[in-house]
């Protein structure tokens, strides 16, 4: 039985040391592997070149979704309403694709530290005006993705703004959106000391509405973190998974691999061979889900 649910891979496998894979082959990759869609993670909205090859990358492939990641700098030296701008636009872009699409949003309000610890940054220094454009931007793209139809997920980004569960906790139950549901990064919840462990992550009741889940690995050392794959990192990504899907999460799955470098098909197909891997262990025999209720 296939996993159950959507297999998106993630832009960030073709960046970084010394190269950057043509939007083509970038597709072609995922859809060689059997991925189900695709997430944007620089694309320019303004851009129309870009953006023409994503569509004829689409058309080509077949991929049956299509994701961007957005990142909103509410920080000196960018204009809040020009950021919202530019998630309308990108908002506009994914609609006019012809598949269906997801927006990941997310909100800064600083520039990134790899020095400062991550509990000592972001929400942890945020001030009231910050808070103020957190929600202000949400009600904006609440109303950008209800116009779209789209589905839109937060993501949890240590050192930014949004960086912790409880942070999307916070804005979702004071703006009450009607398209944002809460998403989860793994590597960022495990390196960020203020997030609790999984199982209380989840019995959170603003979690009920979980839509996304990232899934990366890593090692804390050298600081901040050190990236890893899947099946390598100190993070328990198959006990994170046995929560997920024992408590029914049928969402997306996204598989990064932020500055793992190498060989991005083998870091893609890496990825997604563990998590069937999973998937296929747990099947073959509940008792090696963690989180599998013991009998009584």
């Amino acid at each position: 039985m296939p996993v159950p649910n959507l297999l998106i891979l993630t832009e960030n496998h073709f960046f970084r040391h010394r190269r950057r894979y043509p939007v083509a082959t970038r597709f072609a990759i995922a859809a060689d592997l059997g991925y189900d869609g695709y997430e944007l993670t620089d694309a320019d909205p303004k851009d129309d070149s870009t953006w023409s090859q994503v569509r004829h990358a689409l058309d080509r492939t077949g991929m049956r979704q299509i994701g961007m990641y957005v990142v909103v700098r509410a920080m000196p030296g960018f204009h809040l309403d020009t950021e919202i701008a530019r998630v309308a636009d990108c908002v506009e872009r994914l609609s006019g694709l012809g598949r269906p699409a997801f927006l990941l949003l997310t909100m800064t309000v600083a520039p990134w530290s790899a020095t400062t610890p991550f509990h000592e940054s972001g929400s942890a220094v945020a001030t009231s005006l910050h808070w103020q454009q957190a929600t202000e931007v949400l009600r904006a793209v609440d109303g950008m993705l209800a116009e779209a139809r789209m589905p839109g997920y937060l993501y949890n980004h240590a050192g930014f703004l949004i960086d912790t569960p409880g942070v999307e906790e916070r804005l979702l139950t004071q703006v009450q959106p009607r398209h944002i549901a809460p998403g989860l990064s793994s590597f960022h919840a495990y390196f960020h000391k203020e997030v609790p462990d999984p199982p209380e992550i989840l019995a959170s009741p603003v979690m009920a509405r979980l839509g996304y889940v990232a899934l990366h690995s890593g090692f804390p050392k050298p600081e901040p973190y050190r990236t890893a794959l899947l099946d390598e990192g100190q993070i328990d990504i198959a006990g994170w998974l046995g929560l997920l899907w024992e408590r029914g999460y049928r969402g997306p799955l996204a598989l990064q691999a932020y500055d793992l470098g190498g060989d991005p098909y083998v870091s893609a197909e890496r990825q997604m061979t563990y998590v069937r891997s999973v998937w296929d262990r747990f099947g073959r025999d509940p008792r090696l889900n963690p989180a599998h209720p013991a009998p009584q």
